[in-house]
């Protein structure tokens, strides 16, 4: 059922989106960012690493043997500052003293997950070098006494020698036990065989910002009633 509206109170209604709007988007800049450490890969920034162990603000659960960080002008480049991360997928027919199964990468942020919050997982990813389709795996996490507990996952193809954002939505309210917890971030190459990808620019936000497209779409629907 439309409802229609006098050109008097079609004003009235827009000018009322309209704010919500700005207010939204007001709120989703203030609420910006998540803090992810190291995010961009910048640090330690003295040499090329092949694993995760001077990589601050990032882990694995074994220590990584050909995945790292490196500089971009060696190859691969970048999307945000000069440096970039790598990952080895698992490769069973390596040799030592190469891991046979390459481990995830994670960090467990600051941020206490509240009811009613959702965020989207945004990475730059780029296909370095696979010999087939690359595979990789996005999950977000929240702690459970050193537990992580998977909140939403996703599987994306990156795309060979070219740098391309993916992202991974989640809304607090569907996984209940989430909320209280500290709120991770996890990350994979899950292609078996040969593969390299690049990781770059890895941010995650709040998204206030739902209530700003929900007021525009209800804008749309307005109709003004001849008068």
């Amino acid at each position: 059922m439309l409802v229609f509206f006098s050109t008097k109170e079609y004003g009235k209604m827009k000018k009322l989106l309209i704010s919500l709007v700005v207010m939204s988007f007001v709120c989703a800049g203030a609420a910006q960012a998540i803090t992810v450490e190291n995010f961009s890969f910048e640090l330690p920034g003295t040499e090329k690493k092949g694993n995760w162990e001077e990589v601050p603000g990032w882990s694995s659960d074994i220590v990584a043997t050909d995945s790292g960080v490196e500089l971009g002008s060696d190859g691969y480049g970048t999307t945000e500052g000069v440096w970039a991360a790598y990952i080895m997928g698992d490769y069973p027919g390596a040799a030592p003293p190469l891991n046979p199964v390459e481990p995830a990468i994670w960090q467990l942020t600051d941020h206490t997950i509240a009811a009613g919050e959702s965020f989207i997982l945004t990475v730059d990813l780029q296909d370095n070098w696979s010999e087939t389709t690359a595979e990789m795996q996005l999950r977000l996490y929240y702690d459970d006494a050193g537990v992580r507990m998977p909140v939403a996952t996703v599987v994306v193809n990156p795309v060979r020698n070219s740098w391309t954002e993916f992202s991974l939505p989640f809304s607090a309210d569907d996984v209940p036990d989430s909320i209280g917890q500290k709120l991770g971030i996890e990350i994979d190459n899950i292609l078996v065989g040969e593969s390299w990808v690049g990781m770059d620019n890895i941010q995650l936000v709040p998204e206030p910002a739902t209530m700003a497209l929900l007021s525009i779409g209800g804008l749309a629907l307005l109709r003004r009633r001849r008068a």
